[in-house]
């Protein structure tokens, strides 16, 4: 049982990479905009596509909260925005 908790201990982001992925996500947004501004429907497609994936997101997380019967971090926020995560 020590080592599933080391392994699991191991896959968790430390704060440089929560910020690189962070910077990673904001430039694939600004870039899938550029890459759609001339097309009024390849924007829509963009937009659907993300707000899907985006809402299937929150699913799993939520998903994941409810079959571990635990909190991950940032439940409180994503049940209700400005609640603090911690």
């Amino acid at each position: 049982m020590d080592g599933l908790a080391k392994q699991a201990a191991a896959c968790v982001a430390g704060p440089a990479d929560q910020v690189s992925h962070g910077e990673g996500q904001a430039g694939g947004v600004i870039l899938l905009g550029i890459a759609t501004s001339g097309s009024l429907i390849a924007t829509q497609v963009a937009a659907t596509v993300l707000i899907t994936v985006l809402m299937l997101t929150f699913v799993m997380h939520i998903a994941a909260s409810v079959l571990t019967r635990s909190a991950l971090p940032g439940l409180a926020t994503s049940i209700l925005p400005g609640v603090p995560g911690r």
